[in-house]
């Protein structure tokens, strides 16, 4: 045999044993692959169970707390509270201010639905020449 023709088995074989690891790579790869996606699933089926079980005591729960809701009794209570009230005594002044003349034309003039206000007429003044 030539060199050509031990180059060619050499190839073979080291081809052949490449091939070989390559398929036992990726047979382990989809082994362990499927083992973890059926690790996953057992996991999200606990899941669901749980997510289940805890419905179901929630709507036992709410089924009871519907019953209760017909015992429940509101009571007022009335609060008395007693307020304490500051007066200081009145000082006598000479000064007698009475403004209640201000007050009612402050007020004919603030008020926007009076017709003196928004005419501008004052019935009680007197004109230049001395009448009403």
């Amino acid at each position: 045999m030539n060199i050509w023709g031990k180059g060619f088995i050499l190839l073979g074989i080291i081809s052949s044993l490449v091939f070989v690891g390559a398929q036992i790579y990726d047979a382990g790869y989809q082994s362990a692959s499927l083992n973890y996606e059926k690790a996953i699933n057992e996991q999200r089926v606990e899941l669901k169970k749980q997510k289940q079980a805890l419905e179901n005591t929630v709507y036992d729960v709410e089924k009871e707390a519907v019953k209760h809701i017909d015992e429940v009794q509101t009571i007022y209570v009335p609060v008395e509270k007693e307020i304490i009230k500051y007066v200081s005594k009145s000082i006598p002044s000479s000064c007698d201010n009475n403004f209640s003349e201000w007050v009612r034309i402050h007020n004919a003039a603030a008020n926007p639905y009076s017709d003196k206000a928004a005419s501008g007429i004052d019935e009680n003044a007197t004109t230049n020449t001395g009448t009403n």
